[in-house]
């Protein structure tokens, strides 16, 4: 799992939720499995840009809307994405 995963997780199912859907409703309306729909809410996937865009316009918002969202949350640890870019650290 990565922050930023973490925080997509955190912004879709804020999201999601204040939208009045279940996830197992959002997920049929974005045509994707249940379960995908789950593993996305906990952060254990990345996403193609597909799927992001079939998340956005559920949503009905933009790919770069629901990103700079995602930036803005915090994590499942409570953190917060910094406005620098991140530093990679060496494998």
């Amino acid at each position: 799992m990565t922050p930023l995963n973490l925080r997509l997780a955190h912004a879709v199912r804020s999201l999601r939720s204040a939208a009045g859907f279940s996830q197992e409703a959002f997920a049929a309306k974005v045509k994707i499995h249940r379960t995908f729909m789950s593993s996305i809410e906990r952060g254990k996937t990345n996403v193609s840009l597909e799927t992001l865009e079939r998340l956005a316009e559920g949503l009905d918002m933009h790919v770069w809307q629901l990103i700079r969202r995602a930036e803005a949350s915090p994590d499942l640890y409570g953190k917060v994405a910094e406005t620098e870019t991140p530093r990679r650290t060496p494998r």
